[in-house]
């Protein structure tokens, strides 16, 4: 494939046992897709955008080699890595524009200096303890959301949570959805000031160390917790507890001093 925009429909694949070559332009890919020789990006995007649910990206199958990768995935389940990105497989950068990315689980380990962006309205899923990493720069847009599953949440610099990336950019407009299995520390790459925050950490407790200003809405999950530091308050626009929008006023602990106890 050379130059140019190449579609490949929703009830399509791409399936041969020979070798494809992408050496420029753009490839979108609807539906499934599944080489049985060699894949190679030696330039251009591939750009994955199907509207169907559960569309795998393959990742080190088949020897599939990206350059840049794109997610524009329309389905609410989103796209999901089917291995872990290494510098080898995807050799440019990681784009999530619109719908959804799920790692899946898997490492996430960025070529050189490539960065990752997730524009507003995109959402990236770090699945359980999966690690983005690169020298490059990692961008949360405003607008855009990101779930975090490791128990250190996100950190501005150090080499721990689910963004590791050399360069770290977390919006202020950005959305952050807390999704581990267990207990989770919400991590000081969390802003000060955010778009809106939930908290679907039902195994353990969500503790921040701030008390952050939300500019939308908490919602917190049926059997979720979320623990401020002592003596503080974070304010937001609305409160969902279990999926019921909450009266205005104070909520808090039952031993606290807030107009609703809970």
């Amino acid at each position: 494939f050379g130059g140019g925009t190449h579609n490949l429909q929703a009830a399509s694949s791409i399936s041969t046992p020979g070798n494809v070559t992408f050496s420029g332009g753009t490839t979108n890919v609807g539906g499934a897709f599944s080489v049985g020789g060699t894949t190679t990006a030696s330039g251009g995007t591939v750009n994955f955008n199907g509207a169907l649910a559960g569309q795998i990206i393959p990742i080190g199958v088949s020897a599939v080699i990206y350059n840049n990768l794109k997610i524009n995935n329309t389905h609410a389940n989103g796209a999901t890595l089917s291995a872990a990105i290494s510098s080898t497989n995807v050799t440019g950068t990681l784009s999530i524009q619109s719908g959804t990315l799920n790692s899946g689980g898997f490492n996430m380990a960025l070529a050189g200096a490539k960065n990752c962006t997730v524009s507003s309205g995109a959402t990236l899923n770090m699945n359980g303890s999966s690690a983005l990493t690169g020298t490059g720069a990692f961008t949360l847009s405003s607008g855009g959301t990101l779930g975090i599953g490791s128990a250190e949440g996100i950190t501005s610099s150090a080499a721990t949570g689910n963004i590791q990336m050399t360069g770290r950019s977390y919006s202020t407009g950005a959305n952050y959805v807390y999704l581990g299995p267990a207990a989770q520390a919400a991590g000081n790459g969390l802003p000060a000031t955010i778009n809106y925050l939930t908290d679907n950490t039902t195994g353990g407790t969500l503790t921040l160390a701030q008390a952050p200003v939300v500019n939308s809405s908490i919602k917190i999950a049926t059997g979720a917790k979320v623990s401020l530091p002592a003596g503080t308050t974070s304010t937001a626009a609305t409160l969902t507890l279990g999926g019921v929008a909450r009266a205005s006023g104070t909520w808090g602990a039952t031993q606290s001093t807030a107009t609703h106890p809970n």
